[in-house]
């Protein structure tokens, strides 16, 4: 029997997407300092914010969420809200988010693969993958779903080799 997504889902992985990518800018142009300086007004920053959001194609509920979130001096709340909406989306649809790690960017078999068995560790009927690469792995793979971690790393099983013959 497929997995038929629950009415409600789509519109919480987009407000998950969209606050997490303007989290992401406001973490990656560090512009926590610029946000919270007094020597710029309030309109200065909302007008600052909202050329992001439209740079963003965010949509008008986000961009209303996160100039109010200016506006009460919470702009740094926003991973906190992200996390919360996470949570709602895995206690409310069973749609859990796993992390893989890997030296190369996944085949879509392998990703498939790896959707599996983050759905199987995570007891979740949907995951969602979000995948990073390390070239300093050299090999293997490292997936984590909540508080699991399988670590299958060429690195990590050398350390156990080691450990065997120290």
């Amino acid at each position: 029997m497929e997995y038929m997504k629950p009415k409600g889902i789509e519109t919480v992985n987009s407000v998950i997407t969209e606050l997490s990518l303007i989290s992401d800018t406001v973490k990656t142009l560090k512009l926590n300092s610029f946000f919270k300086n007094p020597s710029f007004t309030s309109i200065n920053k909302e007008e600052w914010l909202k050329n992001i959001s439209n740079s963003l194609n965010l949509s008008l509920d986000a961009q209303n969420l996160i100039i109010t979130l200016l506006k009460i001096d919470q702009l740094g709340a926003i991973s906190k809200v992200v996390s919360a909406m996470k949570e709602l989306r895995l206690h409310m649809f069973s749609v859990g988010e796993g992390h893989v790690t890997t030296a190369t960017p996944l085949t879509d078999e392998q990703r498939e693969t790896v959707t599996a068995l983050v759905k199987k560790i995570g007891n979740f009927k949907e995951a969602i993958i979000i995948e990073n690469t390390n070239p300093n792995l050299l090999g293997g793979i490292a997936v984590s779903a909540g508080d699991m971690l399988l670590d299958a790393t060429i690195k990590r099983q050398l350390k156990n080799i080691l450990k065997l013959v120290s």
